[in-house]
């Protein structure tokens, strides 16, 4: 009769770092293969909504800073 394999333990620190540089890489690392495809795809399909909401927020906040730069700068300026 043979016996099954040993489960070997997963380092938290090791799966953390992984998912930290690749998203989804912890969980393949852990052996939930599945999990982890899919935090991947989850990653790639909504990046870039993310980044584009970063940088719409930016512009707003930038653009508030450029008028109150402008109306600091500007002698005559109504206030």
């Amino acid at each position: 009769m043979t016996q099954p394999a040993p489960e070997t333990q997963k380092s938290p620190l090791v799966a953390s770092a992984l998912s930290a540089f690749l998203p989804g890489a912890g969980q393949i690392y852990a052996e939930r293969t599945l999990r982890g495809a899919s935090v991947m795809v989850a990653t790639i399909a909504l990046t870039p909504v993310y980044v584009g909401l970063a940088i719409w927020l930016w512009q707003v906040v930038d653009a508030a800073a450029c008028a109150r730069r402008d109306d600091a700068t500007s002698p005559g300026r109504p206030s």
